[in-house]
């Protein structure tokens, strides 16, 4: 896996260096460099500096003319690749662009350029101009071109990069076939590498509301900076407010997509971190929020199908829950639904990314959730879990009054509803339920009763 050199902005980027001790002496100035040709490192390459005879080096010069020396041109008429291409022929093993017109440098950016081999920088007219008097009195300058990496940082260092890019090659096998199924407008690739790197970069004394960037290190920025997405990563919707209806703004730039994936993903940890414990380390404890968030995740890219969107991306969570055993069902619904990912939330079509819906609605189960009902039951169910049956208990009646049962999956879908005798002693079959958790509902003169079950 390859990873690259950044470049960031600094007062002065020095590439000219004088080998003469006097002339080294020169004030340091600003430089420009092309993206074409070979790129400078710290050692470069030394030689005297010549000025072609066709000073702008449009048109071809004599052959073995420059053999050894580096060329100084001018800006006037020509592509600067065209330029370097003809010292470069001229026997030249670097190129020197001098600015006549103005101080200020900038670098040099033609796109495709395949048929030049030397370096190529840009100095301001006053070096340049020092320089053409010099040699026009007969001296000699020689000088050593080369880049201090002043101004570079390294992303092999950026442990957040590196586990970024490495997230790729897990997002891509595991989804799908394993190839070639995030190629959609949708797909939220950048997201779950953005969340394995800060899951894999969780320090001691994290919180919630902890701001996250990507890549402060590559762009030479505090840890505690924005880095290089809209906003920091945090569960405060006041610093970080993306919602599912931001995709639509997206047009369909993966990195602008991802970062509103990561961000549903890392509200999803804090608040299985909330409920089961925060640790920054998640290979310490399986039973931690942070490794059983991670572990969902991981799931769900398996799970999930080839070219997913963010909808079937959650759903493929709600899976990954309802395989272990569904007891964080209701706590993924309203994670994704605080940010636009309810029940009703639409991907649109497979060949749009301008026509998602989102909504905040989550599951009539979850709205009914066990902590959230007031505690004056009139029913309870036992046993609880239930394997092939289940009971209802009732306060003794009189008479044949009815009630009526339903039975709700985590998704708000009726599964099962009947009537029956408010004192029946009978077993409710689970026969053609799956394992998982439920809702049952209990209605009795206008009255509702929900309590969850769950079925092993």
């Amino acid at each position: 896996m390859q990873m690259y050199l950044w470049n960031y902005s600094v007062p002065l980027k020095q590439r000219l260096f004088y080998t003469d001790p006097v002339l080294a002496t020169r004030p340091a100035v600003n430089s420009g460099a092309a993206n074409f040709g070979k790129q400078l490192m710290e050692t470069g390459v030394t030689a005297n500096v010549a000025i072609p005879s066709v000073t702008n080096a449009c048109t071809a010069l004599t052959a073995e003319s420059l053999t050894g020396k580096i060329a100084m041109v001018n800006t006037a008429s020509c592509a600067y690749n065209i330029k370097a291409k003809n010292v470069q022929d001229a026997g030249a093993i670097g190129m020197i662009v001098h600015r006549t017109t103005s101080n200020s440098v900038s670098d040099i950016s033609v796109a495709n350029v395949t048929n030049v081999s030397i370096p190529t920088i840009m100095i301001p007219k006053d070096e340049g101009d020092f320089i053409t008097s010099e040699l026009n009195a007969g001296k000699t300058v020689n000088v050593n071109l080369k880049d201090l990496a002043v101004g570079y940082k390294n992303s092999s260092f950026d442990n957040g990069v590196v586990i970024h890019e490495y997230g790729h090659g897990v997002s891509n096998r595991l989804t799908g076939q394993g190839y070639s199924c995030l190629t959609n407008l949708e797909q939220m690739g950048e997201g779950w590498s953005d969340f394995f790197a800060l899951m894999l970069t969780n320090t001691p004394g994290y919180i919630s509301t902890t701001g996250r960037g990507i890549g402060t290190y590559s762009t030479n920025s505090p840890t505690t900076a924005l880095g290089i997405r809209s906003y920091r990563y945090t569960t405060d919707m006041t610093a970080n407010p993306f919602t599912y209806a931001n995709t639509n703004t997206t047009q369909g730039q993966a990195h602008a997509v991802g970062q509103i994936w990561a961000t549903m993903l890392w509200d999803l940890h804090w608040k299985m971190a909330e409920k089961y414990g925060y640790n920054y380390d998640i290979t310490a404890d399986p039973n931690s929020g942070s490794a059983k968030a991670l572990q969902l995740v991981m799931d769900g890219l398996k799970l999930q199908p080839c070219n997913p969107n963010f909808v079937s991306g959650r759903d493929a969570i709600l899976q990954a829950d309802q395989l272990a055993g569904g007891a964080d069902n209701c706590l993924i619904w309203n994670v994704f639904a605080r940010r636009g990912l309810g029940v009703n939330a639409s991907a649109g079509t497979s060949t749009s990314i301008t026509d998602q819906v989102e909504d905040f609605t989550v599951p009539p189960a979850c709205v009914l959730a066990t902590e959230d009902i007031a505690r004056n039951k009139n029913f309870g169910i036992y046993p609880n879990p239930a394997k092939e049956e289940f009971f209802i208990k009732a306060a003794p009646t009189v008479g044949n009054a009815t009630i009526k049962v339903e039975i709700l999956d985590m998704n708000g879908k009726l599964v099962k509803s009947f009537e029956r005798k408010k004192n029946s002693s009978d077993s409710i079959s689970t026969k053609g339920l799956i394992k998982g958790t439920y809702l049952v509902i209990i209605s009795d003169n206008g009255k509702s009763d929900a309590e969850k079950l769950i079925i092993e």
